[in-house]
């Protein structure tokens, strides 16, 4: 019966299914598969195009979303988005070979997924072992933690017992950390089939497995609202397996559910292909809206929006999956979306590793769109060569082929000493990136500790602050405060002024670019309480604030600056105000960093001040962007004449 007829017909054939996740392409490229379905050998096995476009907006938007694009804040959803597609596709395939055999086939399952995804995240590795040497020698005190993490692909348990943010991070991020996601999926396909196998024993009605996996995703979603603490940086619940797998246990209930439900009246009745156009145009529109508008400090998204996402996504899944020619799967399988989606894996792996080796003004001289274009580029043609040449020939056997050639001395001589020399090449780089490479030694520097009390410009309890790599200001992530311990005067005197001190007693309450600017308010504010900390959220600074009122140590003024490491919303704000209810004059300092809350953050603080009578603002992203000479190399820390522009502006407003 010919598609599109009214009469029942599987909506999704699990055989197809397995057909899409495991193909195996020629190893010269060719033509791209024909949009409409395939038949042989009297089963039926379908190609379908729009899943691949769906990959290929899904790794759009983490790129975007990484590139700090305004449009696209909420890009990082397009993780969730591979997440559902994994688990409907590999759920499909093991329950494909249980249908062709009676039996998972969990050997040759795992053979072809290593196959699928080991070569390539291989290349990857191997080339930040090598260029982090010459190109970041900051990443140095870490590259073997995350080399054996990510072999391991436990990359995302790694960072989150290093309590490394996937969102605030100041500096240069470490290059591996956006393998986290592989470590979820790789983590799924060695524990899904077998928990799969066991309940396959205990009865095999898709019904029943599909509502286990939704059971399943329930849960993860259940522990996600019981860990999330908005007061503090979310990347614990972000990072998680336990959390995180919800998505792709979505998507395996789809694979579950798809073949029982063909028949059902409400699946496959007269209007299927009406329902089927209004699900896939309103889910994609869901998705997208998402993308555009949904921030990644939401606290919606970590009490159930994430599972929302993932059923809007496997809806997208299960229309672009169906043998209709919807709307949607007609757009979705554009040509151009679909070469993108076939090397959405690669262009994966080494978007982030290009993003963090070619930081503007940090890495490159650079910025803005000429930047992003060169970027784009090298990430498209790297991707474009790992497809070609690792992914393809690996996915058909011919790596294999070719060593059991080898073995049996089969192998063309010219092929033999072409392999010769790119091992020879490969080993001569190794040895002499162990010879120039020198792990960054840590450099101690001096920084104010928190609860530092200056009076008449006199220096009390400093704390010890030790980073990694040639800049302190760039070390971000890096950086550790150890206690609070006396420490020397600085080796540089403090910036002097004609002026007369300040003779209010102020509370100065920030985060480290604050920090930098201790040493000249005090020479400037007789009286100066000094509460300033390293990577500091809103949330903690809050509590801060709340401390020193509760001991009190607020002064007669205050100076809070806060916003660099996360948003800031209007009721955070007004909490601010409550505790300065006794202050005479609260001096608020704006931000000028390069993240996606800048603008958003700004304009909480701008509102604020204006509903605050006794509030004044010091527009430092105003008076930055002016003078963007004063910045360190992470566009974000002060170089000296930036810590004196700053501090004449906190002072003007006391």
């Amino acid at each position: 019966m010919a598609l599109g007829d009214d009469a029942p017909s599987p909506s999704i054939d699990l055989a197809g299914l397995r057909a899409v996740a495991t193909a195996e392409p020629p190893p010269v490229a060719g033509p791209e598969p024909a949009p409409a379905p395939k038949r042989s050998a009297g089963r039926r096995s379908a190609y379908f195009p729009a899943l691949d476009g769906l990959r290929a907006l899904a790794v759009g938007a983490v790129v975007a979303y990484h590139a700090n694009l305004t449009w696209a804040k909420g890009g990082f959803l397009g993780v969730d988005v591979f997440f559902v597609l994994s688990g409907f596709l590999i759920t499909g395939v093991l329950l494909a070979d249980v249908e062709r055999t009676g039996h998972l086939q969990l050997r040759r399952f795992w053979r072809r997924r290593a196959r699928r995804l080991l070569p390539a995240v291989g290349v990857l590795l191997v080339a930040v072992a090598l260029l982090v040497p010459l190109l970041a020698p900051d990443e140095g005190h870490r590259l073997g933690g995350d080399l054996l993490a990510a072999i391991a692909y436990v990359t995302n348990w790694r960072l989150i017992f290093q309590h490394q943010s996937y969102f605030e991070a100041i500096g240069r991020p470490p290059l591996l950390q956006h393998l986290w996601s592989l470590a979820v999926e790789e983590q799924f396909y060695l524990l899904w089939p077998l928990v799969l196998a066991v309940a396959l024993r205990w009865n095999r009605r898709r019904e029943l497995l599909g509502a286990w996996a939704l059971g399943l995703a329930g849960i993860s979603t259940l522990i996600m609202i019981l860990l999330y603490d908005p007061s503090v940086d979310p990347s614990r619940v972000y990072y998680g397996t336990d959390t995180r797998i919800a998505a792709i246990f979505v998507g395996a209930a789809l694979a579950c559910v798809s073949k029982a439900w063909a028949g059902k009246r409400w699946v496959s009745g007269p209007k299927r292909k009406l329902r089927l156009e209004i699900a896939g145009v309103v889910s994609l529109g869901i998705l997208v809206w998402c993308v555009a508008n949904v921030s990644q400090f939401d606290a919606r998204l970590y009490r159930g929006g994430f599972l929302l996402v993932a059923l809007a996504a496997v809806v997208v899944v299960a229309v672009g999956a169906d043998r209709q020619r919807t709307v949607v799967a007609r757009v979705l399988g554009m040509r151009p979306l679909v070469w993108l989606g076939k090397r959405s894996y690669a262009i994966y792996l080494w978007f982030w590793p290009v993003f963090m080796l070619s930081r503007p003004h940090a890495d490159v001289d650079l910025s803005g769109n000429t930047l992003l274009a060169l970027q784009l580029a090298v990430i498209l043609a790297l991707a474009a060569a790992s497809y070609r040449f690792v992914e393809v020939p690996c996915r058909s056997g011919a790596l294999g082929r070719a060593w059991d050639q080898w073995r049996a001395g089969k192998l063309p001589a010219q092929t033999r000493r072409t392999t010769v020399r790119v091992a020879a090449g490969l080993a001569v780089l190794a040895v002499f990136a162990a010879i120039v490479y020198q792990p960054p030694k840590p450099i101690t520097v001096q920084a104010a500790a928190r609860g530092v009390h200056r009076v008449g410009g006199a220096r009390v309890p400093m704390a010890t602050v030790t980073t990694f790599g040639p800049s302190p200001l760039d070390a971000g992530v890096a950086t550790t405060v150890a206690s609070a311990s006396p420490g020397p005067a600085p080796t540089t005197a403090p910036p002097t002024t004609s002026a007369a001190p300040i003779q209010a007693k102020v509370t100065a309450i920030g985060d480290s670019v604050l920090l930098e600017t201790q040493d000249a308010l005090a020479a400037k504010i007789a009286d100066l309480y000094f509460d300033a900390d390293v990577a500091r959220q809103t949330s903690r600074t809050l509590a801060a604030a709340r401390a020193l009122r509760a001991s009190g140590k607020l002064g007669d003024e205050v100076v809070l600056q806060v916003g660099n490491n996360g948003t800031i919303t209007k009721s955070q704000f007004d909490q601010f105000m409550d505790v300065f209810a006794s202050v005479r004059r609260v001096v608020i300092v704006n931000i000028k960093v390069p993240r996606p809350w800048e603008q958003a953050n700004n304009d909480v603080l701008a509102d604020g001040v204006q509903r605050t009578p006794k509030a004044v603002l010091v527009d430092w992203n105003k008076l930055g962007a002016a003078h963007p000479d004063v910045f360190e190399n992470d566009s974000v820390h002060l170089t000296p004449s930036g810590v004196q522009l700053l501090t004449d502006a906190i002072v003007a407003k006391l």
